[in-house]
């Protein structure tokens, strides 16, 4: 396959690595809230190698990670420099280290299992789960609602301390079906019934049964395990 130039639909966005799976408290010192962040943005550990596909089949290499605080996939080019992708919705997927990643809804999906006529893919983000300022005596207190944390920083980031603070982060995910026509819709009981209708049955005795909580992921999988039987 003949390689397109990525330069033509990626911009430079300033270079933070690594990635968190827990809840961690962090500092924010100075302002300075990706420094403090550095340790907890990134999918992978460091930049991959990976291919980047258009529509077409055309494709290019580069060394990849998926920030997860701006949800955007950012890459490193020959100058060292950090870039992100320009227009996503362009893209058909992008693949890093045997993963593969697909655009949705101003975000990118990560598959995580396939199945017979479906995938299982997972959004993961980085969220502030609180905020919170030094008082009396060295105790911490909270200076803001997660609700507003969410809407003001995370999804609109928009967040800028005046003050040393420590943010409580962790890694939110949520849950999708991807068919054979890369058609997506949320992993719910209704879609997971449609995908596997052969197997409505026992789907539906399944989760009488069991408590499946469909924002984890080892419930997640022990759900598709007994619909794609």
């Amino acid at each position: 396959m003949k390689s397109f130039t990525l330069t033509l639909i990626f911009s430079v966005l300033a270079f933070t690595p690594l990635l968190a799976q827990s809840t961690t408290r962090v500092t924010v010192e100075d302002n300075n809230i990706e420094y403090a962040l550095k340790d907890h943005l990134y999918r992978f550990p460091s930049f991959t190698n990976g291919k980047v596909f258009l529509p077409n089949g055309r494709f290019n290499t580069a060394k990849l990670n998926l920030n997860m605080l701006y949800d955007q996939m950012q890459f490193i080019d020959d100058k060292k420099d950090t870039l992100t992708i320009l227009s996503p919705e362009q893209l058909h997927h992008v693949e890093i280290d045997g993963k593969t990643f697909i655009y949705h809804n101003e975000g990118f999906l990560e598959v995580i299992e396939n199945y017979e006529t479906v995938s299982l893919a997972v959004s993961r983000k980085l969220k502030i789960a609180d905020r919170q300022q030094e008082g009396a005596y060295g105790s911490k207190s909270s200076t803001a609602s997660i609700s507003n944390i969410g809407s003001a920083f995370t999804d609109k980031l928009r967040y800028n301390p005046s003050v040393y603070e420590d943010l409580l982060v962790n890694i939110s995910e949520e849950f999708y079906l991807i068919d054979e026509e890369w058609k997506i819709s949320p992993l719910n009981k209704k879609n997971v019934l449609r995908a596997f209708p052969e197997r409505k049955n026992e789907i539906s005795t399944f989760l009488k049964e069991n408590r499946t909580n469909f924002k984890k992921e080892s419930s997640v999988k022990e759900l598709m395990k007994i619909a794609a039987q």
